[in-house]
């Protein structure tokens, strides 16, 4: 079908250029379409241009005109519309998180809480249909509701869908145009397996369907089910967080919301509840962590000395590394910013500020300056107290402070692993989330900042962690929360401690170490073991998933720990107090004092605790140039004398003769220790005073035999160390499953050293046969005797005549004399016994502290809780509250008859609910567990295995001690006296636990003396 344009369109050069003639043929009359995966978009059939005879479309578009179209070309002037930019893509994760978050849950609150109550905390779920208020007209929507008891269909308003089912005990799996609902019973089921086993969804969908099927019911759609109930039980579970968060605001602050209804709460109020604020709120999150630490008086020490004195909390560091993230698939996770409210992690902001802090104060590490360390001399740095020798061995033999070994690599994994901060009682206090291959000191930093961000001013507190000779010493090295130091006492966690030096173990280990009584570091490793279900699920999940799967299992591992407080501070004290009586018993075998044991410990740390000389070359020249320059000094200081002498003697004035006397005083003093010093050094060199020193300089005999000595004391001092490593197996007693345990790994840890060993003491053989064969050659002075080689198969043998003590040929002291601390038996014995007696009185202070703690808590807690009740309106927070009561009741029941032999005056004051109190109902009180159970924190003891036999000889010894008080046997023993700081335990035994503490103070080695 042909037709002639328009009247008045006309093409420029149609008549000379026909071959760019544009061809014309009616338009397709075909429908519209739309597009695949795009709905709401259609696609109209192709029309260039609109003519009074229809529409029509250009046929030859394979050849281009000569010219350009203009504004004014036919096809311009009929285009139907304009091109739109495409949109931009949305994010549909994004936009249920913010419907879910921000409008659903704040509207299901309320409900939920109304459903817990008429349903008897979901026991009798009423199922009738609820009715919507909104006008007729709106339309219904048709759900799927799925339940053990099979599949049924209903439809609801689709104003409030979500609203309306969960009255009807079913949450749907989308908050606005959801196609099935699950029944909460069921989740709830499944949200209390999956904080006990590992939170496998397709296995327990995949089991339900299955289930479903075999009754007969038909589910449409290939893996519906799980993909519907993982969103769906995700939000249950964050629907039950938040309904605890609304609860627990009504008793911090029943005043203010008092009268309010829930429904109208804005979002505000939801957020930032939990941010840090100032004063009593951020302690109120540590009391929650944990009541033992936290409840009570924290003030501490203000001249606190962290060798000396207790710290008033005790906390634990530690790293993991099977904690891992994978990389997402598409390089960037997509997984919406779903996050606890009260989550334990640390914001990425708080780490990246860590990070910088300590970046700008520790500069990188270049090899020019390590190589230089290598050859300069042994010394203690500036603050510390351990030799750099030392804290350099243990950098070097714990793979935790190389910061430049790769634990997990980055190339594979978006988050490597997690860091731990934990109270003494295994409750976490926070996590930081780690994404470097190694172990970070910054991590570390940024967990004690946040915990001295929650703390008041004058708290100590006591830190364990795995290298934490290493921590210190960077935080004193580059000047690292220098206004926290002085609050904080290092230590290394007791399973850890054997990887270190032994002179390092004497300053740092929590059992030689004063203030940390029995604490043993090791609750983060039993944290771990209480979370390693995860490691699969967290494994490939995304970002902001992984961290709250985490703050729920946190957050159940300290709700199931809560009741076993007083247990834990129970078992405690009666393996304290049996550690205890075996340790006084060990002092009554010997005779010596506490004061001669003290004096020797000190002694022994002392020495062991000194730099050693390195065996490098120059030793001779550097002593020779050493003493040259003391007599040097000693002369100079003879001329002053003598001129003192020459003015004394034309003085008249008997004040001018007072000065000069004091001066001559002051100077001889000097000269005399300078003198002493160059006795000594003449000594250690072998020569006297005819030889001549500066010809001595490059003697290659006393080269060789000073590089011996060197040597020869570094092998004593790494013999003398494994010996007293070993000490601990050696003794002869009935070991428990994890005692044998921890002794493997000291074996273990101890035999790492042996290759060392070995190595010294060919070293020292080489030197004893190179001095002999200067010596056969006469390049020796007359009369040198040649240093004794010592044999391997002696080596390990400290006796008193071994010849690792003979220095006979290395200088001309000879034999040394061995100290008591290192040669006798009875005074090491004494020594071990006596330190264990130390740590032991520690632990009971701090039990009896923590028992005053717990009733602080346990009180403050009624209180929040009987204020609350009383002052609030609502009938379904009333329940909740009703039901906190019951509870806290049932703990403190349980609480106080587990306290009642630790501090008898925390045991007598009062904690809350009296004996009529409906809270304290025993028939409404739940069945509580006699021992922990195995998977959490607190049952993984590693100085403590309970078993039912233990258990009964527990009851039994209580029933003992029940009857010695009726009888007043304890005071009467008590009278007897105890030892040292053991005297005020024993006039407090009437009115604390010093009731039991009397018992066995009577030291039976007091008993001996006598």
């Amino acid at each position: 079908m042909s037709f002639s344009l328009p009247k008045g369109i006309r093409r420029k050069g149609q008549g000379s250029n026909t071959s760019n003639r544009p061809r014309w043929q009616v338009a397709s009359s075909s429908p519209t379409r739309k597009p695949y995966g795009a709905s709401h978009a259609q696609i109209f059939p192709r029309v260039d241009i609109h003519t009074p005879a229809g529409l029509f479309t250009q046929s030859n578009l394979g050849s281009s005109p000569s010219r350009p179209l203009n504004d004014h070309s036919p096809t311009r002037m009929a285009s139907i519309r304009r091109s739109t930019p495409p949109r931009p893509k949305r994010d549909y994760r994004q936009a249920q998180w913010l419907r879910w978050t921000k409008e659903v849950i704040p509207q299901l609150v309320p409900i939920f809480l109304s459903v817990l109550r008429l349903s008897e905390d979901l026991r009798n779920i009423s199922r009738e249909p609820s009715h919507c208020e909104c006008p007729g007209t709106t339309r219904k929507i048709w759900i799927t509701l799925v339940s053990l008891q099979g599949l049924s269909r209903t439809a609801v308003c689709s104003c409030r869908p979500t609203q309306l089912l969960l009255r009807m005990g079913y949450l749907p799996s989308a908050p606005l145009r959801p196609t099935y609902a699950f029944d909460i019973e069921m989740l709830d089921l499944v949200r209390e397996l999956h904080l006990r086993s590992p939170p496998n969804k397709t296995a327990w969908t995949s089991t339900v369907e299955a289930f479903l099927t075999a009754r007969g019911y038909v589910i449409n759609g290939q893996d519906v089910i799980r993909r519907k109930f993982t969103t769906a039980l995700r939000w249950f579970t964050y629907l039950r967080i938040e309904t605890e968060l609304a609860v627990h605001r009504v008793v911090k602050n029943p005043v203010a919301v008092r009268g309010i209804e829930l429904e109208e709460a804005s979002e505000e109020g939801l957020e930032g509840e939990w941010e840090d604020e100032e004063g009593d709120d951020l302690l109120e999150y540590l009391r929650e962590c944990c009541a033992c630490c936290f409840g009570g008086d924290l003030s501490g020490k203000k001249d606190f000395d962290p060798h000396k004195d207790s710290p008033v909390v005790v906390v634990c560091l530690d790293a993991n590394f099977t904690q891992k993230r994978r990389n997402p698939v598409r390089g960037k996770t997509h997984d919406a910013p779903l996050a606890h409210p009260r989550s334990a992690a640390l914001s990425e902001a708080e780490i990246r500020g860590a990070e910088e802090y300590v970046e700008d104060r520790r500069p990188s590490r270049t090899p020019a300056v390590a190589k230089a360390t290598l050859s300069s001399p042994d010394k203690v740095e500036e603050g510390m107290k351990v030799p750099t020798s030392v804290l350099d061995g243990c950098l070097d033999s714990f793979t935790a402070a190389d910061e430049k070994r790769t634990k997990a690599s980055t190339k594979y994994f978006a988050d490597t692993g997690l860091m731990a901060l934990l109270c003494r009682h295994d409750r976490v206090l926070w996590i930081a989330n780690m994404k470097t291959a190694g172990e970070r000191q910054y991590y570390a930093i940024a967990l004690i900042l946040k915990l001295f961000k929650h703390l008041p001013k004058t708290t100590t507190v006591g830190i364990l962690y795995d290298i934490g000779c290493q921590l210190e010493r960077s935080c004193k090295k580059w000047s690292m929360i220098t206004d926290l130091l002085p609050r904080i006492a290092w230590g290394v966690s007791v399973f850890h401690a054997y990887g270190h030096q032994w002179p390092c173990q004497l300053v740092y280990h929590p059992r030689k170490r004063a203030g940390f009584g029995l604490s043993d570091g090791e609750g983060c490793e039993r944290f771990w073991s209480a979370i390693e279900f995860l490691i699969p699920t967290l494994r490939v999940s995304g970002y902001h998933q992984r961290i709250f799967t985490l703050d729920v299992q946190i957050s159940f591992l300290r709700k199931q720990s809560l009741a076993h407080l007083g247990h834990w501070i129970k078992r405690k004290f009666l393996k304290c107090r049996e550690k205890r009586l075996a340790a006084i018993e060990a002092l009554g075998e010997i005779t010596y004092t506490d004061e001669f044991l003290e004096t020797e410990w000190e002694a022994q740390v002392t020495f062991q605790t000194q730099p050693l000389t390195r065996a490098t070359g120059g030793l001779a020249k550097k002593a020779v140039k050493a003493i040259l320059a003391l007599t040097e000094f000693s002369s100079s200081l003879a001329k002053e004398i003598r001129s003192i002498d020459k003015k004394a003697a034309h003085t008249q004035s008997e004040a001018g003769l007072e000065d000069l006397l004091d001066s001559r005083t002051h100077l001889e003093a000097r000269k005399k220790a300078i003198d002493l010093q160059i006795s000594a050094k003449r000594e250690t060199l072998g020569v006297g005073d005819r030889k001549n020193l500066e010809a001595l300089a490059k003697d290659k005999y006393l080269e060789l035999r000073m590089k011996a000595l060197a040597v020869k004391e570094r092998l004593r001092a790494k013999l003398q160390s494994r010996k007293f490593e070993l000490e601990r197996v050696d003794r002869a007693y009935q070991h428990s499953a994890n005692e044998s345990q921890l002794q493997s790994h000291i074996k273990t840890q101890v035999g790492r050293h042996a290759g060392s060993i070995t190595n010294t003491l060919k070293k020292y053989n080489t030197l004893c046969d190179e001095i002999e064969g200067l010596i056969r050659q006469n390049k020796a002075p007359p009369g040198s005797i040649s240093p004794q080689r010592i044999p391997q198969e002696k080596l390990f043998s400290l006796d008193v005549d071994s010849v690792i003590w003979d220095d006979s040929g290395l200088n001309e002291r000879g034999q040394v004399a061995v100290p008591h601390w290192m040669g006798n038996e009875a005074v090491r014995g004494g020594i071990v016994a006596l330190l264990e007696v130390q740590r032991c009185n520690e632990e009971l202070k701090r039990l009896r502290q923590e028992c005053s703690n717990l009733q602080q808590f346990a009180l403050r807690e009624w209180d929040g809780l009987a204020s609350a009740y009383e002052s609030s309106d609502n009938d379904d927070i009333k329940h909740q509250l009703f039901i906190e009561k019951k509870k806290l009741s049932s703990l403190i029941m349980v609480w106080k008859e587990n306290i009642r032999l630790v501090s008898r005056e925390a045991w007598q004051k009062s904690w809350g609910p009296d004996t009529g109190d409906d809270g304290n109902d025993a028939r409404a009180r739940p069945p509580m567990a006699s021992s922990p159970p195995e998977r959490t924190p607190e049952g993984s003891d590693s100085e403590v295995t309970s078993s039912d036999g233990g258990e009964l000889d527990l009851e039994a010894d209580d029933r003992v001690l029940q009857a010695l008080e009726s009888m007043n046997l304890l005071a009467e023993e008590g009278g007897e006296g105890s030892d040292g700081g053991e005297e005020s335990e024993a006039k407090e035994a009437n009115s604390d636990a010093g009731d039991s503490d009397a018992w066995f103070s009577s030291s039976p080695r007091k008993r001996k003396r006598l």
